[in-house]
């Protein structure tokens, strides 16, 4: 199936990551839960991995339930035991470049939840992403491109402080710039991420 074309100019669009397994603490779950609802209330869409399980899940459902928009993009291999939700447009990437690709493309705002494997690799491919262009920026001339969306990191129940430490780790040991912390933002609880992305819907 061809992936649809969602260049959305009328309505914000914010990508989730998150993991297609709840995890073990309940306070995942009302995260993800608070985040689609968050979506709903600022009339944002959603776009999102498009599985039914886990934090993905309950995300959607909470989004749809407060009759926001929601658009999932799945992964052949994935999509037979990641199962879409039946109410939400969805369409199939023939791999897991042009899914990533997907979300990128189509979002004004990135937003992480606990999650694994896929995560994890999310989270990097945008951030890297946004380094190499402020990297272009500050070398480069002239400066002809721009990449401010934001990118935040909901840090629930502490989850991703190794993650974080690993990174000023890399800034400490000089395979990292300490500007690179700033390519992306840390928040304590959804409602704390939702203040810094609506600071960019509004601009």
């Amino acid at each position: 199936m061809a992936l649809l074309n969602l260049r959305f100019k009328k309505q914000f669009s914010v990508a989730v990551f998150c993991g297609s397994r709840e995890g073990r603490s309940p306070k995942y779950a009302k995260a993800a839960r608070e985040v689609g609802e968050l979506l709903a209330k600022n009339k944002m869409r959603l776009v999102y991995g498009a599985g039914g399980t886990g934090l993905m899940g309950i995300l959607a459902k909470a989004a749809l339930a407060g009759g926001a928009k929601v658009y999932g993009v799945s992964e052949r291999i994935v999509a037979t035991f990641e199962k879409p939700i039946s109410q939400i447009l969805h369409r199939t990437a023939p791999n897991m470049q042009k899914r990533k690709r997907e979300f990128i493309d189509h979002s004004n705002a990135f937003l992480i939840l606990p999650g694994g494997w896929g995560t994890y690799d999310e989270i990097f491919e945008v951030i890297v992403g946004r380094e190499i262009v402020d990297r272009h920026n500050r070398y480069a001339r002239p400066v002809n491109y721009k990449e401010d969306r934001p990118i935040v990191v909901i840090n629930t129940e502490g989850y991703y402080d190794p993650m974080l430490e690993m990174i000023k780790h890399g800034v400490k040991e000089g395979f990292m710039l300490k500007e690179d912390l700033r390519l992306f933002k840390v928040a304590k609880t959804p409602r704390e991420a939702f203040e810094i992305i609506l600071k960019k819907s509004k601009k």
